[in-house]
């Protein structure tokens, strides 16, 4: 799934505050960057799937991924 370009700009200002926080190299911001991007596509996804999905389904399908 694409991410629109809100979203894709949620995923940097995400990334800028912990990059910061961390004081993250720019190949660990890199990483990190792609991590976050893939994950919020997948949350998304599985949020356009299941729209009355709960916030505690959406907490319980991340840690079921997470294993």
């Amino acid at each position: 799934m694409n991410l629109t370009p809100e979203q894709r700009e949620a995923v940097a200002n995400e990334l800028k505050k912990v990059g910061a926080d961390l004081q993250l190299s720019e190949e660990q911001k890199g990483k990190l960057h792609t991590f976050l991007t893939e994950s919020y596509a997948t949350i998304q996804e599985y949020k356009t799937q299941n729209p009355n999905a709960s916030k505690e389904e959406i907490v319980k399908k991340i840690v079921a991924r997470r294993s």
